[in-house]
């Protein structure tokens, strides 16, 4: 492919960061991949993996660049200092982000009038660091954008393209809606694995079965990104929340009412509704 930008800079070099940079680079979507991370051992752990080009502690080389796409990759409470940061340095950047959440970080960067529009891969996994990025993470999987009104189309179609060549399906959301939406595919089931894991005591650990440990995988992810993630969507994760609890509630009353009848209905509505990978 030809390259879509003269410069890819990425912030944050863990799964989604090392694996948007190897991607670009097998594909040819940036002339010079450029790592910043504040950890040295992550970006020499990154450059041996071929993620990136160059690697830096700061971003002041951003000054220089006139033709360039930075994707902020950092845990989502960060992304709106970074990008505030970076946008001081060069405004002729075209900014965006990997974060599960959206509304209040397109919201504040659109405010400051920055040029910025967000993007969400659904692609990932319980693991963190750039030994674990994946050139092919995100082939077939979702994309979804979230551009805002003062957003440049161009800006909108270059992003588009750029994730569609890393072999993204892209969908373009509101961030309200992208933040409801994800509070229940995303945040909820983390919420409900950790809440399931801390069930256990260490005497009953031994008899976990495969049931248990694919249900609770997840509750494995950093603790730092996901207290971000829940507090950054804590609203739209209260009322998912909310409603779930409203189903366990169901199910609590029919059990207590000993009514058979409610209980399948409950177990055959939710098997029509299971998501796969074949069938989302």
């Amino acid at each position: 492919m030809s390259p879509i930008v003269s410069r890819l800079i990425v912030v944050g070099i863990g799964l989604l960061g090392s694996s948007i940079g190897l991607a670009a680079k097998k594909r040819g979507l940036a002339e010079t991949v450029i790592g910043i991370d504040h950890c040295q051992e992550t970006l020499d752990v990154a450059r041996r993996r071929g993620a990136v080009d160059l690697v830096l502690m700061e971003p002041d080389i951003l000054s220089e660049i006139d033709d360039g796409l930075t994707i902020v990759c950092t845990p989502v409470g960060a992304i709106v200092g970074n990008i505030s940061r970076m946008a001081a340095l060069n405004d002729r950047l075209l900014f965006s982000d990997v974060g599960s959440t959206k509304e209040n970080i397109c919201r504040e960067l659109e405010r400051r009038k920055f040029r910025f529009i967000g993007a969400h891969p659904i692609a990932g996994s319980e693991k963190n660091g750039p030994e674990f990025g994946n050139a092919d993470l995100f082939q077939g999987r979702l994309t979804i954008l979230t551009p805002t009104a003062s957003s440049r189309s161009a800006d909108v179609e270059r992003l588009q393209l750029f994730w569609e060549s890393l072999g993204s399906q892209v969908v373009r959301m509101e961030p309200e809606r992208h933040d409801k939406v994800l509070a229940k595919t995303s945040h909820l089931p983390h919420a409900v694995a950790a809440a399931l894991s801390l069930l256990l005591t260490e005497t009953e650990r031994p008899f976990c079965g495969t049931g248990f440990t694919d249900t609770t995988r997840i509750a494995a992810g950093p603790p730092t990104i996901w207290t971000d993630i829940f507090f950054e969507n804590r609203r739209p994760l209260l009322a998912a929340l909310e409603e779930f609890g409203h189903r366990l509630d169901a199910l609590k009353a029919a059990l207590q009412n000993g009514d058979t009848t409610t209980i399948a209905h409950f177990l055959e509505s939710a098997q029509k509704n299971v998501c796969t990978a074949d069938r989302p």
